[in-house]
């Protein structure tokens, strides 16, 4: 057996199906990369495009003849800059509140080739790690782009579904670049904690058994109130925001305090948050806390 051949305008490496003839070249899957098929394709005068997940593909019988070639795909991320308020939110709101998604106020978080052109596989394969270029998973907000040289398409991460969307980006090559931050020190250490520790705290929810979603319930809803409320208001001074971003956890921190007593979200979570600033001892109640404020 060859270690390389091409059989029936297909590409074969070792006797597994890693790529077909497409055009005056060859797509392939990027799992088989090595030296030595390089080398072989190099010597064939073919030049190959290496395209994730074509080995599925011909392994599952998928008919590539009349197939058409995956476009490239952009996963775009609010950057870090942007106002606190403007994450995690519906569509409706992105555009009543910010007439958004503004091309503008997004960054590059992933560029490269997508497995499948369906937005469901999109997501479940992105929704879980941090993407490399971005500070989060795939996330409502987030805009989905499928490109090729005739074009793109736009996609906004909805509440409940993926939705198509106006979003005309100018691509350059410092597209990745943060702005400088227009938020003050303690609005964004604060912020940038809270919003990691909220992401931590989703992940394993993700895969989690219903019978344990259920009995968190309560926990989870009370988590996403503290935080939404923190993120929307401002009436923390710059010293109690400074205070807060010192504690290890303080989501954690601040919910549990609020818990104690809260009815509703607001007034009595602002209260929670100044108790927790001007206590001169360390709750047991709070393990969260790494300082005596």
């Amino acid at each position: 057996m060859r270690s390389v051949e091409i059989r029936n305008g297909r590409l074969f490496y070792y006797g597994s199906a890693v790529g077909y003839l497409e055009g005056d070249g060859l797509t392939a899957d990027p799992m088989f990369r090595r030296e030595d098929l390089e080398r072989w394709l190099e010597r064939k005068n073919l030049p190959v495009r290496w395209v994730d997940g074509v080995y599925d593909r011909l392994a599952n019988g998928e008919s590539i003849q009349n197939a058409q070639p995956l476009k490239s795909l952009r996963i775009w991320q609010l950057k870090p800059d942007t106002p606190i308020e403007m994450r995690f939110i519906g569509l409706d709101r992105m555009a009543r509140e910010f007439d958004g998604p503004n091309p503008s106020q997004y960054r590059i978080a992933y560029d490269g080739q997508a497995e499948s052109q369906e937005l469901e596989d999109i997501w479940n394969k992105f929704c879980r790690r941090t993407l490399p270029g971005g500070d989060h998973p795939l996330a409502i907000s987030d805009v989905i782009e499928l490109y090729d040289v005739d074009g793109s398409a736009f996609y906004y991460v909805d509440k409940r579904e993926i939705v198509s969307v106006d979003f005309t980006p100018v691509i350059h090559e410092n597209m990745n670049t943060p702005e400088p931050s227009r938020k003050d020190g303690s609005d964004q250490r604060l912020f940038q904690k809270l919003e990691q520790e909220y992401l931590a705290y989703l992940e394993p929810l993700r895969s989690a058994a219903l019978s344990e979603l259920l009995e968190k319930a309560g926990e989870i809803a009370d988590t996403q109130a503290v935080y939404r409320c923190l993120c929307e208001n401002t009436g923390l001074s710059t010293e109690q925001k400074e205070k807060l971003a010192t504690l290890e956890q303080p989501l954690q921190a601040i919910r549990d305090r609020w818990r104690q007593t809260h009815p509703t979200p607001e007034p009595e979570l602002l209260e929670a948050c100044k108790a927790l600033t001007t206590s001169q001892q360390q709750s047991e109640e709070t393990p969260a806390l790494s300082m005596t404020l």
